[in-house]
């Protein structure tokens, strides 16, 4: 299932009122997210001196679907005729995802989103080993993790239930996750469906998140899903962080990044 071209979908039409302003303000914020974006780079698309990392740690010859995805930014033409790896930088990132597309420039664009969500959650982790004195998480293995299967679908998932966290979907909600759908597969849309049906689960959620840079991760979308400002979006958040042991400096660093109010 290409679950990450609906993640770039829902980023691109603005699941919140404030999803793009976020995605804005993290692509302006520069410094360690300029790093991490650059750390990312070459484990994640095969671009620049990082590579694929020494015996084949990288997503190289056995990329997922998603990964593919990720590659497509990186490498296929992006603004300007450039691809991603030329244009470079998380701001880049950010304004291909906006630039919006269809086709071939929406699975791009897909890519795009999971490579900014993977820079999020790689900076965040890193502000909290610094922190600690921890050794910071290494970009092969955060890129290896940001581009699997599981990434794509807890990001789809983690979306959704902070869209619905408030007890209600709206009208301008249901057309960003679902308006869509039509350009996806049988399978992708059987699954955007049973997630609007299901009740919310954060623990099992949480469960699935079976490494920190995923826990991260699903963290940073639900930001991006969520405008919270009522009580109810706050708690789903708290709610979220505790189950995922996401550490509060990690947390707080995902909070600045991205401009959204702390929980």
């Amino acid at each position: 299932m290409n679950l990450g071209a609906i993640v770039g979908d829902m980023l691109q039409q603005g699941i919140g009122a404030q999803t793009k302003n976020r995605l804005n303000t993290a692509a302006s914020a520069g410094g360690g997210l300029e790093d991490a974006m650059a750390s990312l780079f070459g484990a994640m698309g095969g671009a620049g001196a990082g590579g694929a990392g020494a015996g084949g740690a990288g997503v190289g010859g056995q990329a997922s679907g998603l990964a593919e995805l990720v590659q497509g930014f990186f490498k296929g033409q992006q603004a300007g005729g450039m691809s991603g790896a030329q244009i470079g930088g998380l701001g880049a990132a950010v304004g291909a995802l906006l630039g919006g597309g269809t086709g071939a420039a929406r699975g791009a664009a897909g890519g795009g989103a999971m490579a900014i969500l993977g820079a999020l959650a790689y900076n965040a982790l890193k502000t909290y080993a610094a922190q600690e004195g921890a050794p910071a998480p290494a970009p092969e293995t955060a890129a290896r993790e940001a581009t699997s299967p599981e990434a794509e679908r807890l990001v789809l998932r983690a979306m959704i239930a902070a869209a619905k966290a408030d007890g209600h979907v709206d009208a301008r909600e249901m057309d960003r996750i679902v308006g869509r759908l039509s350009e996806a597969g049988e399978a992708e849309r059987r699954f955007v469906m049973a997630e609007m049906a299901a009740p919310i689960d954060v623990a099992a959620l949480a469960a699935e998140a079976t490494s920190p840079q995923l826990a991260a991760e699903v963290y940073a979308a639900s930001l991006l899903a969520v405008d919270i400002d009522t009580d109810a979006e706050r708690d789903h958040l708290r709610a979220l962080a505790a189950a995922l042991r996401l550490p509060r400096a990690a947390q707080v660093r995902l909070h600045e990044a991205t401009g959204a109010p702390m929980v």
